[in-house]
């Protein structure tokens, strides 16, 4: 460190006025760059959740028409209304689809909204899976059960990208 030389105390006399511009236009390269970057982001994950959304109401069509076909052919054998009325308690999803279908509508509503909505559809997304989960649970069909998977499965991936959104 004795060496002349090798550590200076000295200011450094370049002005400011010279090194600014050339920061200043690197910055705002950068920045424009940013949001371009950002600007694609966005749109590619509004094409991804908007095609999620429109799959979940598909097997959400699919599980309400099959639940209803199912249902009516399994109550055709049983033979009293107290093995009905029990049957129909613990295995009718309708309320399920119904608050499903209603989420599924609100996710897309949110989606189209413009700033920031990434935690709303992140809570919607908790909230289909919730559905998901307890339709799986009192399924009797192995037909809507498989949909159901696929639901939980296509959630699950919602759930994943809107965590990437502001």
């Amino acid at each position: 460190m004795h060496l002349q030389g090798v550590l200076s105390l000295g200011e450094n006399k370049s002005p400011e006025t010279s090194i600014w511009p050339k920061l200043k236009a690197l910055i705002n390269a950068a920045l424009d760059d940013l949001i371009r970057m950002r600007q694609k982001e966005g749109r590619s994950l509004f094409s991804f959740m908007k095609k999620r959304a429109e799959s979940l109401a598909r097997n959400l069509f699919y599980i309400k028409r099959r639940f209803r076909d199912a249902i009516r052919d399994k109550l055709s054998f049983i033979k009293t209304d107290e093995e009905r009325s029990v049957f129909l308690k613990d295995t009718d999803i309708t309320e399920e689809i119904e608050r499903l279908g209603f989420h599924i509508r609100n996710f897309k509503n949110k989606l189209s909204k413009k700033g920031a909505i990434g935690k709303e559809l992140d809570f919607i997304a908790q909230e289909m899976q919730r559905e998901a989960n307890t339709m799986g649970a009192k399924s009797f069909d192995v037909k809507v059960s498989a949909r159901v998977l696929q639901l939980k499965s296509q959630i699950e991936k919602i759930r994943e990208q809107a965590q990437n959104i502001e």
